[in-house]
């Protein structure tokens, strides 16, 4: 041959086969056979391999034992016994179990809560799915916070000097300046209330694209919801595509919208004032119904917009100012 090296002899006596490329290792004496001597009787073996393996039972508390290569299986039983029959404690834990009180559901991957840190399934892995106890927690810490930062803020402001005019010579500086500035006199003061804060946004552009929408990842391909989000006004958010599942209730949209762009949700809190979810026409949606039927009820389209917002209405929205994407079917492939 012209790589004898490369090869290896047969080690059954008389065997003519000097060089096999794939030799047999036999499980008994570790020698190397052809594949006409590699079975244990073909070569008589000295020390034939056990294939007889079984697990012994105990024949006073019927509990299977575990035994290692080369014991005795009689030696261990006897062990056992003499041992007073031990309890074999097994682990039946299921991982990565849903924490979720009668969901048996389980995920190959961990998929934890931020809050209290438990174990979830997909379909309970959100806060409000699963009644977590800290999220009572974190939106009382949150208002703390914010509590402790808007006092800083005030004791800083009522330590700074400012100087005092009576209220006329304030609308008379600030007629002398608009009319410097515009070539006009200024509007007359008015007592009313505030503007709205639903300023025009038929000019923001939206951060992401339809293909790039978020929150595609984990909802089937049947179920997925484009729509083009407007977030509230105050939060200073430009618009973003998402994707929702078609079977969510509106409660449930509004709920993973405050947490994927972190708008402060109180809506579990009572007397607090409700984070809604308009159409683009500014009708409120109902929580209690799923965005199917919304569709049903001609109430909202695929791809059309919402408006995220606080309060039961909009003051001073503009019916169509907000912008959608030619979607019907509401059904995008990600």
């Amino acid at each position: 041959m012209e790589f004898p090296e490369l090869g290896a002899a047969c080690s059954a006596r008389g065997c003519g086969e000097k060089n096999d490329f794939l030799p047999f290792t036999c499980d008994g004496c570790k020698k190397k056979f052809c594949l006409n001597h590699h079975k244990p009787e073909a070569h008589a073996c000295p020390v034939p391999p056990r294939n007889d393996k079984y697990v012994p039972v105990c024949p006073l508390c019927q509990q299977a034992i575990t035994i290692k290569p080369g014991e005795d299986p009689n030696a261990v039983v006897d062990r056992h016994i003499r041992a007073g029959c031990p309890t074999v404690v097994v682990n039946k834990k299921k991982q990565n179990a849903c924490s979720f009180k009668g969901c048996k559901e389980k995920e190959f991957v961990p998929v934890s809560c931020k809050l209290c840190k438990q174990p979830f399934c997909l379909k309970h892995r959100f806060e409000t799915d699963h009644n977590c106890p800290a999220k009572g927690k974190s939106n009382s810490t949150a208002g703390a916070a914010a509590a402790a930062r808007m006092g800083v803020a005030q004791n800083n402001h009522s330590q700074t000097k400012m100087p005092a005019f009576p209220a006329n010579e304030i609308a008379a500086r600030t007629a002398h300046a608009a009319s410097s500035l515009f070539g006009a006199p200024s509007p007359a003061v008015s007592s009313g209330p505030p503007p709205s804060r639903q300023g025009n946004r038929r000019n923001q552009k939206h951060s992401n694209k339809p293909k790039d929408a978020i929150g595609a990842a984990g909802i089937p391909t049947q179920e997925r919801f484009l729509l083009s989000v407007y977030f509230p006004q105050a939060s200073n958010r430009a618009p973003e595509f998402h994707v929702m599942s078609s079977r969510w209730t509106v409660g449930k949209v509004i709920d993973v919208l405050s947490e994927r762009g972190r708008i402060l949700n109180n809506n579990s809190r009572p007397g607090s004032v409700k984070l809604n979810l308009f159409n683009g026409s500014g009708s409120r949606l109902n929580p209690s119904d799923n965005l199917e039927s919304c569709v049903l009820q001609n109430k909202l389209e695929g791809g059309g917009p919402v408006l995220l917002e606080y309060g039961e209405s909009l003051a001073g929205f503009e019916p169509g100012s907000l912008k959608g994407v030619e979607d019907k079917h509401g059904c995008v492939s990600m």
